[in-house]
């Protein structure tokens, strides 16, 4: 796969970013990408599927997501 199919993969998924699974459905494929590319940045394709992403402590992350009006959707402390 390339960069244009991670992209648009992304764009896709970043259109049911109010769905209660989205965050979870994005990180699992993240990781699956990972293991078919090698350079595969996993908190890019978070930040391409609607999150805001910054690293916490601990190798946590909070991922924070708006609507399309700037409206506060989510918010998740995981690990990527």
């Amino acid at each position: 796969m390339t960069r244009k199919h991670f992209q648009a993969i992304a764009a896709t998924l970043k259109d049911y970013r109010t769905n209660e699974d989205h965050v979870h459905i994005c990180r699992d494929l993240a990781h699956e990408f990972q293991v078919l590319a090698k350079n595969f940045d996993i908190v890019k394709f978070m930040e391409a599927c609607g999150y805001d992403v910054k690293e916490d402590n601990e190798g946590y992350y909070q991922l924070t997501s708006f609507n399309s009006v700037g409206n506060l959707v989510c918010t998740h402390l995981m690990k990527l």
